[in-house]
């Protein structure tokens, strides 16, 4: 939870003005006005803001030391540099710039960035799939994705967590609500997953990475659950585990 109301900075390069501008009329009409005031929007598709380059970090900077924001967004990543994504020496050096942006000014950065498209047997919300060098997985300290639920509702979406230095809440069903534009929880995950079935899963399948297996069982329970009752097996030796590449896979014994 947020323990304190913080004054937020958030440059956008993707949506229209028009577009932008209507879609937070909306969003703000039910917020109170204190709110708002620690809300500053710069919207940077003119100025074509790339943070790969001097120029872009000096007008960045010069923000940050005008609206004096605690936590800055940067939505989406690819409009903010020129980079190749799959370089990690390219990408590399643009986050190394955004860390001594970070650490200057003592802000907190949101970047809001898109996934690739999965391959057999790999999660559709783990941060694992973000577009590009591996290097943006391993930068950040917390990571939530937004993923289809498995029924492909309109407007809803699984929402999940990855957090480098505490336990991650349990993933979350939301919903769109098309008359407030802010996403509303739907339901939490249930805990009732027993061990026996994911065992069974697994001889079923003879060996399975985990990331199949926490998206095959995910409409059940969350991710932390899941991980625990295999925790559970592997201490209990029914089950073992090896490495290939930086995929774990379950087999058993």
């Amino acid at each position: 939870p947020i323990a304190r109301p913080v004054r937020v900075l958030y440059l956008q390069q993707e949506m229209s003005e028009a577009s932008l501008q209507k879609r937070l009329k909306v969003m703000a009409s039910g917020l109170p006005q204190e709110a708002l005031e620690r809300f500053v929007l710069h919207r940077l598709t003119d100025t074509n803001l790339k943070l790969d380059q001097s120029q872009g970090l000096r007008e960045l900077e010069a923000l940050i030391r005008k609206e004096k924001p605690e936590v800055v967004f940067l939505d989406p990543l690819y409009k903010f540099h020129n980079l190749k994504e799959n370089a990690t020496e390219e990408m590399t050096r643009l986050l190394d710039n955004l860390d001594r942006l970070r650490n200057r000014y003592q802000i907190s950065l949101v970047i809001a960035h898109h996934l690739r498209k999965p391959t057999l047997g790999e999660s559709q919300s783990s941060p694992i799939q973000l577009r590009g060098s591996s290097v943006l997985f391993a930068y950040g300290d917390s990571y939530l994705t937004l993923a289809n639920d498995r029924q492909k509702r309109k407007g809803y979406r699984l929402l999940s967590y990855e957090l480098r230095n505490a336990e991650a809440p349990d993933d979350v069903t939301i919903r769109l609500n098309p008359e407030t534009l802010w996403f509303e929880v739907v339901a939490t995950k249930k805990e009732g997953l027993p061990q026996t079935e994911i065992l069974e899963y697994i001889k079923a399948q003879g060996e399975t990475p985990k990331v199949k297996l926490v998206e095959f069982f995910k409409e059940k329970a969350s991710k932390n659950t899941i991980l625990g009752r295999v925790e559970n097996l592997l201490e209990a030796r029914l089950i073992d585990k090896k490495q290939r590449g930086r995929q774990t896979w379950y087999f058993c014994r």
